[in-house]
């Protein structure tokens, strides 16, 4: 693997680390420290996303003419301060709301700039390497997400959330760290005239068919999948009625499927081609929701949710590398970065609503009844991948089975 996209997945683990070590904190805060009511709470989160995700959009066009190395170290700088930031007014006892929501806001627009431009920057020093590099990407991201909350827990249990908060603040000064070791790749930035315009992503999704089908099978998934976010969680506490240990049992051991899957997922895509991984893993990975109103109560409900959500992140995990390659050969190289910025920023908003309907339809129809629901919306994702165009960059060819 090239040495500048082995750099490249260090600043993104780091990068993973550290946002996920930090899941919570804010609200944590928030609530233990400022006593922040139900509907401050609401807002800051809201508010703060929503103004992250604006600065996210209004800057992307703007940094297209800055090598990436500047703008992924630039970009988790700006976090690691505003982690530290907020470390500092913790032990100074000066924390206020306006400070939360303005962490909030910088760190989502971080997150946002990085993955944009992380991945043509990946695309660009992959070479024939780049399937296997998505699919370390996904089992980086899915190993991030078991150890960051469960360390953040951890320091926040025993030693303060300001602690945790200065963790995350080095690991994503790390990420900006690790950042200057691909300040020496090529680069061919676009003419000052050719640079995208804030639309750009929105614009270039709505003129190609392939990724129209694409932001539609994801926009409905994610419909699907985060509206039974409050449904399970409501299923997993208040019906079979779990220990904390059992929850976070429940939470952690399906990421497990996800890691394998990237690590894997390469050979798939190697063996029978990209485009047949995308289509069985998309089909598959809208499976799993449905069958979660039929889990019973006791510990043998706890062993088919994880059993459920293993096979949904397996899938996902699988889907995801698939899905990341197309997109990147469906998207003009210049307009790959607005096109992911416009496709986080869309799927942020179907998230944020799907969440808040599925806890409505939650509690006017009982909760497993709306899993049936939401399970029904998340299989229906699969029909945008039926006919689904071929994308313009040439796919993998299968390898030859072995001679009888």
């Amino acid at each position: 693997m090239p040495l500048h996209l082995r750099r490249l997945l260090t600043v993104f683990t780091l990068g993973q680390l550290g946002s996920w070590t930090g899941t919570g904190a804010i609200a944590w805060i928030a609530v233990r420290h400022l006593d922040a009511t139900g509907t401050e709470l609401g807002l800051l989160l809201g508010l703060g996303t929503f103004l992250g995700i604006l600065l996210a959009n209004l800057a992307t066009p703007r940094t297209a003419g800055a090598h990436p190395a500047t703008v992924l170290g630039g970009s988790a700088l700006v976090a690691a301060l505003a982690a530290a930031s907020l470390a500092v007014a913790g032990w100074l006892a000066a924390v206020t709301l306006v400070h939360l929501g303005v962490t909030l806001c910088l760190q989502t627009a971080a997150g946002m700039l990085q993955a944009a431009r992380i991945a043509p920057a990946m695309r660009q020093v992959a070479g024939e390497h780049l399937d296997e590099a998505l699919g370390r990407q996904e089992a980086i991201a899915w190993t991030a997400t078991i150890i960051g909350p469960a360390l953040g827990g951890l320091l926040t249990d025993a030693l303060g959330v300001e602690v945790t908060l200065l963790t995350v603040a080095v690991l994503t000064l790390g990420s900006a760290v690790a950042a200057r070791g691909v300040a020496g790749m090529a680069w061919d930035p676009p003419a000052p005239r050719e640079r995208p315009r804030a639309d750009a992503g929105y614009r270039t999704i709505a003129g190609s068919p392939l990724l129209r089908r694409l932001l539609g099978n994801a926009l409905l998934f994610t419909a699907g999948s985060m509206a039974s976010t409050p449904l399970v969680d409501l299923l997993l506490l208040r019906t079979l009625e779990l220990s904390a240990l059992e929850f976070g049992l429940s939470q952690g051991l399906p990421c497990l499927g996800g890691i394998l899957a990237g690590m894997v997922v390469h050979r798939l895509m190697g063996r029978f081609g990209r485009r047949p991984v995308l289509l069985a893993s998309g089909v598959a990975r809208t499976l799993w929701i449905a069958p979660l109103a039929l889990v019973p109560t006791g510990l043998a409900g706890l062993a088919v949710v994880v059993g459920l959500q293993l096979g949904l992140l397996l899938a996902a995990g699988f889907f995801n590398p698939a899905f990341s390659r197309v997109r990147m050969d469906a998207a003009p190289g210049d307009l790959l970065a607005p096109v992911i910025v416009a496709w986080a920023t869309l799927n942020r908003a179907v998230s944020a609503a799907a969440m808040a309907l599925g806890g409505v339809l939650g509690s006017l129809v009982g909760i497993r009844p709306a899993l049936v629901v939401v399970g029904l919306v998340t299989m229906a994702s699969a029909l945008f991948l039926v006919a689904l165009p071929h994308p313009p960059s040439t796919d993998p060819e299968p390898e030859d089975a072995p001679a009888a």
